[in-house]
């Protein structure tokens, strides 16, 4: 998967908005460096920007999601990808039971995480 950094970060939020209703948690999102961060609980667990949609994930989780065909997030092409955030493949933006797996999984990562 190569990204376009074309996606439009506002319609990735309508995507996503019917699965995170079905998440038992509090969600929010906050606009965020042209893009939006969902959080759960008040914490991060979602990027939503021009790359696409962000999980942030354990490190096993990471490597499946790559093994699946994700990339590790990246904003510019220039920098490294981040070792905690996954892009999900575009092809997945009309699957809502894979984004709501993936969902579930970061939500479960992050409330199991320290708060810093």
């Amino acid at each position: 998967m190569s990204s376009t950094r074309d996606h439009d970060p506002r319609k990735l939020l309508d995507i996503l908005e019917p699965v995170l209703a079905e998440l038992p948690h509090a969600i929010r999102h906050k606009a965020m460096f042209g893009g939006f961060g969902v959080y759960v609980e008040d914490r991060i667990f979602i990027s939503l920007s021009n790359v696409g949609v962000a999980f942030k994930l354990s490190a096993s989780d990471h490597a499946a999601l790559l093994a699946e065909g994700g990339e590790g997030l990246s904003y510019e092409p220039s920098t490294p990808p981040s070792k905690s955030y996954a892009v999900v493949p575009s092809e997945w933006h009309d699957k809502p039971a894979k984004l709501s797996e993936w969902a579930t999984l970061s939500a479960r990562f992050v409330l199991g995480a320290t708060k810093k």
